[in-house]
């Protein structure tokens, strides 16, 4: 992208819409003025013409903006200055642009849009404090909680408006414009890879700090129960779920765009390595537009008999193991269990390819594992892709005065200063050891964040019956009910990380069933080779090479089908 394009922020008040477009300014080649035509904007709903040329831009004059001079932002406009002929995106954050998205576009047809949504309360709360706050000349009295609630509403009514209008150019508003949570934001939990996507944008996008590292900042005023009441009855609930199915939409539509499991190639996982060090044929399955090769099936299928999709990670594509969970409950209901396992796979890999979401779409029932959350965004780690845990670590903390004290720190600092991936298990590691209880529990939350909310867009997204598989060691709530984890892998609770009961009741509470299936039989075991049945080195690097204390054994395999036999969903299929 060579061409200078134009990039517009904007939100409900108190919504975040100054820290979103400080961090895009971090970028190189991104330059955003602060409420620079404001003023104009509120007065005329448009941009005065040759707005975003250097030497307007640069001239403040009556009526443009609520400041008459640059002597409030010096530093900033002065970066600008320097950096506006060579930026890639230049624009300005105002955050009432909303009131007229296809004015703005048709003055600026090639411009990139964010919207900064938050929560409605937290916006009531903010409009309360900066109301109460009589040493702000700059905000009216009247401005208080309710009215934020209304003026809440007015804004992301229109946001929703514009989503769901016929797009008058032809082009799709997800092509233009972004819905950005803020609490995301200001957790550091933000997808950069959507994001990125979006702009069109080649290089990594800066990770947040600084002034969103913790608590919002100013007084924070507490709303009573009598003012939620009235916040409630006020407040267009519909509104809510509207923008969780745009941002889901809009969610899908860039995974897809960014994921490199599209069109030609090949990716395995264990279909090589097993066979060459334990004699395993697992076989392949393919499908057109898709890269994975997946696990082999024993009898044909023809694409066309109505079938049911399994989906999740390693486990379900039954690494090991000769008879895994779905071929079982083929054999079982005499209806073809596709098999769709993908090594290190969260639910967000689904999302990102075209070829299997219709694949999935197509379906009469999907059982859904309920795979490791760790490859997730948080604060420590972005990932590189959607189907692996593989990514960067980020110092978000400041850990760097440890590095001299701890080996280990040191090389994973300097493997994120040279922007070398690493591995996810290697970074909470070594994180682990420097984690407060409180940051732990601020990770986590993070993590499932992301994990129910993509669990959440793929129900919706492939709109047919999903039946969630939870394949577990562990007893309920086994990691949340150690005051002081001893590693990494008790906090996390080990297979599948981070996922655990209070996650298996928020996917029933939005519908989506999960048997559960908690099991040690037969684990650990030693893999064998499949032709000459001696110990297999599997794990080279291993004191015992053979030993596998990872993945699930045949006979957890075999509970897990017998438990999914019990869902009315699937008896539903049996044709024999």
């Amino acid at each position: 992208m060579n061409q200078k394009r134009s990039l517009f922020v904007c939100g409900c008040p108190r919504s975040g819409s100054s820290a979103l477009a400080l961090w895009l300014g971090k970028s190189d080649g991104i330059a955003i003025g602060m409420e620079r035509y404001q003023t104009y904007w509120r007065t005329h709903l448009e941009l005065p013409t040759g707005a975003l040329s250097a030497e307007r831009f640069f001239d403040i004059r009556p009526g443009d903006t609520w400041y008459d001079s640059f002597d409030r932002f010096a530093d900033r406009y002065e970066r600008l200055r320097q950096d506006w002929d060579r930026a890639r995106y230049v624009g300005d954050k105002v955050p009432a642009f909303w009131r007229n998205l296809p004015g703005l576009i048709a003055q600026y047809p090639e411009s990139r849009i964010f919207y900064s949504y938050r929560d409605p309360f937290s916006v009531a709360r903010s409009y309360k404090a900066r109301a109460m706050n009589e040493a702000d000349p700059t905000w009216a009295r009247h401005r208080d909680a309710s009215f934020g609630i209304l003026e809440w509403n007015e804004s992301v009514r229109r946001i929703v408006e514009f989503f769901n209008a016929d797009p008058a150019t032809g082009g799709s508003p997800f092509d233009r414009c972004f819905i950005l949570k803020y609490e995301e934001l200001v957790s550091n939990s933000i997808d950069r890879r959507t994001i990125a996507a979006f702009l069109e944008w080649p290089d990594p996008l800066p990770m947040p700090d600084g002034w969103d590292r913790g608590s919002p900042k100013g007084r924070q005023e507490i709303l009573s129960e009598a003012e939620r009441d009235l916040l409630w009855s006020l407040l267009d609930q519909p509104l809510i779920a509207e923008v969780q199915r745009i941002v889901a939409h809009q969610q899908g539509e860039l995974k897809r765009q960014s994921s490199r499991s599209n069109g030609p190639g090949r990716r395995e996982w264990y279909h090589k390595e097993d066979l060459e060090r334990a004699g395993i044929a697992y076989g392949e399955l393919r499908f057109p537009g898709c890269t994975y090769v997946f696990r082999g099936r024993e009898t044909p299928w023809d694409g066309v008999e109505p079938y049911a999709a399994c989906i999740g990670s390693a486990t379900t594509f039954g690494r090991f193991i000769r008879k895994p969970y779905p071929q079982q409950l083929e054999e079982a209901t005499g209806r073809p269990f596709i098999n769709l396992g993908i090594g290190g796979a969260r639910p967000e890999a689904y999302l990102a390819n075209t070829a299997l979401m219709n694949l999935l779409r197509r379906s009469s029932l999907v059982v859904a594992e309920l795979m490791s959350a760790r490859g997730y965004p948080s604060a420590l780690f972005s990932p590189l892709s959607c189907d692996g845990n593989i990514g960067l670590f980020m110092d978000w903390f400041g850990w760097r005065k440890h590095r001299k004290d701890d080996a280990q720190l040191d090389w994973l600092l300097t493997q994120m200063e040279e922007r070398k991936a690493v591995f996810i298990d290697r970074v909470y590691e070594v994180a682990f050891k420097y984690l407060s209880a409180d940051q732990r529990d601020f990770i986590r939350d993070s993590i499932l964040s992301h994990y129910l909310k993509d669990f959440g867009i793929l129900a919706q997204e492939v709109g047919k019956p999903i039946v969630g598989l939870l394949i577990s060691r562990a007893a309920p709530f086994q990691a949340r009910n150690l005051r002081e984890p001893k590693d990494y892998y008790a906090w996390s609770g080990d297979y599948p990380h981070f996922v655990d009961d209070i996650v298996i009741e928020s996917l029933r509470q939005h519908g989506i069933p999960v048997v559960v299936s908690r099991s040690q039989r037969g684990f650990p075991y030693r893999v064998h080779h499949w032709v000459t049945g001696e110990p297999a080195a599997v794990f080279p690097w291993k004191t015992d090479p053979a030993l596998n204390e990872y993945y699930p054994s045949q006979e957890m395999h075999d509970d897990a089908a017998q438990a999914l036999l019990q869902d009315p969903a699937i008896q539903a299929l049996c044709v024999r």
